[in-house]
């Protein structure tokens, strides 16, 4: 053998062995990841397991004689979208704050709760953050109410807060004193329904409007068919917008001790109010008895201190926020009958199928009702209704479902929320019996379809369509930049 094989040999040996190596190591390195990461996953799902399983869902202590602080962040809704909570509660410990929906029955879980809670001294509504729909009104009255009853327990309630919206005020004003930023203010501007109306502006455009409509008061279109508001339209609004204003009147005067006619005056005599106070808005509501005092933030958490104590950490008075109180509480019984079937149709009806909390889908809900129809163990059933409406296709199929449960001799109620317009009155009028609130928005009934064609817009600019087509109908194939035919 030369001396250059003699290399080439050894250098080769050299070069395997060293791929051998590498590729062990690599393989050792792919290994020692599994199964790290198979730990990983093993203990992730014995947590979630843990929590899923345990009658409390989470663990935590809840502190002696501390407040239990009302301090919702996002929309209020009849049925919220389904979130992991140990997930909400991670994000608060690390400061994400994002705005989500607040289910109006979780704030009166634990408002209730709290009631009869031994821990819980007091109660500070903390309202800054939430927001209420133009069609909430009944979901705000729901929750003063159990505020009203809260205080029954003789604990006190305390609202603060660096400003109050006009919904955050309707929940603040139940409170024994409301104390507010003197940079702030109270907002109250009573109800209104306005539209913005285009007709004009379709016509200035050569767009072509095709609407098919039954029902006097259905004035879903009307923007597109006219330049301001009918009649009727202004009769029904006006009707069911009173009805929320008294309400709304009713319900903080009483709260506030307030003489009759104060919070009418308030908001339709803001000015000359506002001249007597150099503008101070915070002085202004101060000085009509909409408020207790004002302070500073530091002096409000200074004065929750003086009657909560220090929290733990010492920077703040002891308390316990509404979402962890709520997780804390989660998966007890609350009393409820279970024979009775509850099914939520919240949000626009759609036809097919969407999860809760998006929208009210015709398939989703026909198939709760039908589960709850064959289920020998429910003797009767509730269909809660929170919904404007949608697909009459959805809601024929919902209805049909509800009169099947008729049928199987069941007890069908029907409770309306905020809302049960159009579609939403269609699915509750098969019902033995129907319940509202005095602020529920329902009617609306009647049907409508739009759309718009654009021929003489094209026209202007030159464009047309022509073709043939084997009967009357073929021509709506064309419908659209062509004419309706």
């Amino acid at each position: 053998m030369s001396e250059s094989d003699s290399n080439f040999s050894v250098w080769g040996f050299i070069k395997g062995f060293g791929k051998l190596v590498i590729g062990l190591l690599l393989l050792l390195q792919g290994l020692i990841g599994l199964v790290v990461l198979l730990l990983f996953i093993g203990v992730m799902v014995s947590v979630t397991n843990g929590i899923a399983g345990s009658n409390d869902k989470v663990t935590m202590t809840i502190p002696n004689d501390a407040a239990l602080v009302l301090n919702p962040n996002g929309v209020l809704v009849e049925q919220a979208e389904d979130v992991d909570p140990f997930n909400v509660i991670l994000e608060e410990a690390y400061g994400v704050n994002e705005p989500g929906q607040i289910e109006v029955h979780d704030l009166v879980k634990v408002i209730r709760k709290a009631k009869e809670d031994d821990r819980i001294k007091g109660l500070v509504l903390d309202l800054g953050a939430l927001q209420v729909p133009s069609s909430g009104a009944s979901k705000l009255h729901y929750i003063a109410d159990e505020i009203a009853k809260f205080k029954e327990s003789g604990k006190k309630v305390t609202a603060i807060g660096d400003f109050y919206s006009q919904d955050q005020y309707l929940l603040a004003a139940n409170a024994d004193e409301i104390y507010m930023n003197d940079y702030g203010n109270v907002v109250i501007y009573g109800y209104g329904r306005y539209a913005t109306f285009v007709k004009s502006l379709l016509e200035k455009l050569k767009i072509t409007s095709h609407v098919f409509r039954v029902g006097t008061f259905k004035s879903a279109v009307e923007p597109f068919l006219r330049d301001d508001m009918s009649p009727e339209a202004k009769e029904a609004n006006q009707a069911y917008l009173d009805v929320l204003w008294r309400e709304y009147v009713g319900s903080v005067e009483k709260a506030r001790g307030l003489n009759a006619g104060a919070i009418d005056e308030y908001a339709n005599n803001l000015g000359a109010i506002m001249k007597t106070v150099n503008g101070d808005f915070a002085k202004a509501a101060l000085e009509t008895g909409l408020i207790d005092g004002l302070k500073s933030r530091a002096e409000q958490n200074a004065y929750l201190t003086e009657l909560y104590g220090k929290s733990h950490d010492g920077k703040s008075f002891k308390n316990v926020g509404f979402r962890h109180y709520l997780a804390s509480i989660d998966g007890k019984h609350d009393g409820g009958d279970p024979n009775i079937a509850v099914v939520t149709a919240a949000g626009v009806i759609v036809d097919g199928e969407a999860p809760a909390g998006q929208a009210a889908a015709g398939d989703t809900i026909a198939g709760l009702l039908k589960k709850a129809r064959e289920d020998d163990d429910v003797k009767a059933v509730v269909l809660r209704v929170d919904s404007p409406g949608g697909s009459a296709f959805a809601s024929d199929i919902m209805r049909d479902e509800l009169l099947a449960i008729k049928a199987a001799g069941k007890p069908l109620v029907v409770s309306m929320g905020s809302l049960a317009a159009s579609g939403g009155y269609w699915i509750s009028a098969p019902a033995d019996e129907i319940w509202a609130a005095p602020t529920t928005i329902t009617g609306s009934i009647g049907i409508f379809g739009y759309f718009n064609t654009f021929e003489n817009t094209a026209a202007e600019i030159g464009v047309y369509v022509d073709g043939v087509g084997t009967t009357s109908l073929a021509p709506i194939l064309a419908t659209g930049v062509g004419p309706l035919p």
